[in-house]
């Protein structure tokens, strides 16, 4: 997790970088609707931090499920979605790759 002080470092990062602010616009309209408020933002980014740890988590799970029964529909699906989900953060580090402020994206590989 990343501290107080880190988030609002990342806030005032973001919103000094126009670029950067419309990719998190477009990618995660929670965090542009909470960056004008430090407080809201630090939750709505703490948030985005959690989901995506737990889609890491649920991804090993299904991919655990999928391996005892390669035909495991359910799992095949959920596995899927995961992805999808995955493709929405890579574009907006994909579109952050040329700023940088991109290195304070939560959900940048680390």
């Amino acid at each position: 997790m990343r501290s107080p002080q880190q988030i609002e470092e990342t806030r005032q990062k973001w919103l000094s970088d126009s670029a950067a602010l419309e990719a998190i616009r477009e990618q995660q309209p929670k965090l542009a609707a909470a960056i004008n408020d430090p407080q809201r933002f630090r939750e709505a980014f703490e948030e985005v931090l959690r989901a995506d740890i737990n889609r890491a988590r649920e991804l090993q799970n299904q991919q655990r499920l999928l391996n005892e029964d390669p035909f495991n529909v359910d799992a095949q699906r959920k596995i899927e979605e995961i992805i999808r989900q995955d493709r929405v953060t890579e574009n907006l580090q994909h579109a952050l790759e040329f700023s940088p402020e991109g290195e304070h994206l939560p959900f940048r590989s680390r």
